[in-house]
Formats: structure tokens, sequence, C-alpha cells
């Protein structure tokens, strides 16, 4: 990329990254539940990837070739001729499509977190505070979208290259500050989620480190959208700053998002098996009382998953719902966990095997 704008590389180079990591996320959760377990999560995680994908073709073609309606002059402005007018107009069209996948993105990795928030609570009471979360997040969407559609009025202003339209329209300041306000607080909610799970979490420090920095990562991303909003205010009439700190912010959003669904892949258990997903001779039935028959060699995860609940992170950290009783044999020691009461259990002396066929 001899020669080629820094931003435009940067760009380049954290959607590669990014879309890595998602790929990575797809390839992580095939591997656990095969296609068919796929949930929410996985498909809104591919949405933001493909809103994403538009942001970042907005972001080149603005950068190398059309440029936008921001920071002329009324001289400058008077002095294009037609061509160079329509030829700003429209990389004022892609800065304003930019606005929309930017949120897009942003929001639908909200769902994605949402989604796996859902899956991990499963029967329990913080699952109707996971579903609470998503409807302010829904309404915040739908308030972010009619702020950009509405904050120019009338609305071609926003690609209006002369006269000058204002610096409204032609650099949305106002819209900042109304985008940063929806969003930080849709973040620090979805940070707040898994609070009452990490304070009821039975294990030692370090796996409780792990699991709090892993869920509750999202400050990052309220870090980076504080950041977004102070520095592209202070340099307002620059649309390259504003166009490379919406693609940092949408990549820390994709890497943190996407980071607690890696954790399998650094498992040997993940690679031991036969190449592709479990299959259903690996899972165990349960009796009514939820005790599992057949081999004592039973997987806490193929436990959980056919007693509707679902492992922490992919792991051996369960989340139990109310009056359920599991009881594992290993050589190592026995395990049993009763659930008169809800919470998350760790077993760490369970030995599991997986006979292949």
């Amino acid at each position: 990329m001899a020669g080629e704008s820094p931003i435009i590389v940067e760009a380049i180079a954290e959607f590669t990254l990014g879309g890595l990591i998602t790929l990575l996320r797809l390839f992580s959760r095939w591997r656990l539940v095969g296609l068919k377990g796929w949930g929410g999560d996985e498909y809104f995680s591919i949405l933001a990837v493909l809103c994403w994908t538009i942001e970042i073709v907005s972001v080149i073609l603005v950068g190398r070739t059309y440029g936008s309606n921001t920071g002329w002059t009324d001289d400058e402005r008077a002095a294009f001729d037609d061509a160079t007018i329509r030829r700003l107009e429209i990389g004022s069209k892609l800065v304003f499509i930019g606005w929309f996948s930017y949120i897009a993105s942003l929001w639908a990795l909200k769902a994605s977190m949402l989604f796996f928030y859902d899956r991990i609570t499963q029967g329990l009471f913080e699952q109707k505070i996971v579903r609470g979360c998503a409807v302010y997040c829904a309404a915040s969407f739908v308030g972010v979208f009619l702020a950009v559609i509405f904050h120019c009025r009338p609305l071609h202003k926003a690609w209006q290259v002369y006269p000058d339209p204002g610096r409204e329209c032609t650099a949305g300041y106002t819209l900042y500050p109304i985008v940063l306000s929806l969003n930080v607080v849709s973040d620090f909610v979805l940070v707040g989620v898994p609070i009452p799970m990490l304070i009821k979490l039975q294990c030692n420090r370090l796996q409780k480190l792990i699991i709090g920095v892993l869920l509750c990562s999202g400050i990052f991303i309220v870090v980076a959208a504080f950041l977004r909003c102070i520095l592209v205010l202070s340099s307002i009439d620059q649309i390259n700053v504003a166009a490379i700190w919406a693609v940092r912010e949408t990549f820390v959003a994709m890497v943190v998002v996407n980071a607690p669904a890696l954790k399998p892949l650094f498992r040997l258990s993940t690679w031991s098996s036969k190449f592709g997903p479990k299959t259903s001779s690996d899972e165990y039935p349960l009796s009514s009382t939820g005790r599992a028959r057949g081999s004592k060699h039973a997987p806490l995860k193929s436990l959980s998953r056919a007693a509707d609940t679902y492992t922490f992170l992919e792991s051996d950290v369960a989340i139990v719902p109310p009056n359920f009783e599991v009881e594992i044999s290993g050589e190592a020691g026995d395990a049993a966990g009763k659930g008169s009461e809800t919470g998350i259990k760790v077993t760490t002396n369970v030995e599991t095997r997986y006979e292949e066929a």
C-alpha cells in the first residue's frame, strides 16, 4: 500500500483483524454446537461485520476519491465547478451512509452480547434483567437513528456543497454528544448485567478475575466512545478524524464482544475430539430429577445442555437453575452439586472423557 493514506491503511488493517476475530468466534461455536446450535449472538455478529464492511467501504471511498462537504470556506465552495460539486455530494452521501452503518454495527454487537447473556442466564432471574436491557438497547437504537435523520433539516442539506448548508449539516457537531450519551448508557447497562452473576460465582480469584475481565470488558468500548467524541469535536471540520475514530471504536467493540466466545479455542478438549461439532452421542440423558444416567464419565458441558442449562463461557463454570441436581463421578473423586438455590458452580475435580467411535 505504498503511498496510501495512513488512515485508510489503519482502517483496512483493523477491519481485517476484526473480521478474523469474528470468523474465529463463529468457528469456535461451530466446533462446540454445530451450525444448528448457533443462536442470535452468532447471527448478530455476522450482521455487525456486514454493516462494518459498509462503513469501511464508505471511509475508503471518501478518503481516496470523493471527499465530502466538510471543512470548506465560502470562497472555496463558490469556486467549485459542477464536476467537483457532484463528486463532493457523492462523498457526503457516503458519509451519511457511514453514520448509519456505524450505528448499525455497534448496536448489532450489543444485540449479540444480549443474546449471549440470555443464553448463559437461561432459567435464572438474571434473564429478566437481560431482557429488560434488551428493551432499552432497542429504544436507544431507534433514538440514535432518528437523531441522525433529523439533526439536519431539510435532509438534502446533509450532502449539499454550495451554498454552505451550515456546520450542523456538514459536521453534525450536536449529533456526537447525542450518539455518545445513548451509546455509553447502553454500554454501561451491558457492563452491569454480569456483575450479579460474578458476585455469586463460586471459583478461585484468578478464575473470577479472568471471567470478569471477559464479561465486563465493555468498559473499553465506553473509553473508545468518549475518546471519539472528544477528539472529533476538537477537530470538527476534519472528516478523516471522524472517520478513523468511528472505525477504531467499532474495532474495539468487535474484539470485546467476540472475545468471550474464543475461550474454547484455548482448551485441549476442543481439538482432541473428532473434527467437527460434538454429536448427540457425547450427551447423556437425564432423569426427571436431573440426575445423570449412563457413563460415569459424563461431560459437565453435555449434561448442562441436556438439562437446558448452559456452560458459562463454554467452560467448566456452569449456571445452575433452581431445583436442579447433578451427580458426576470421576476417577479423581466425586463431585456433586445440588441446586437447592440458584447459583453458579465451578467443578475442578471432575475428569471428563470423550471416547471415539
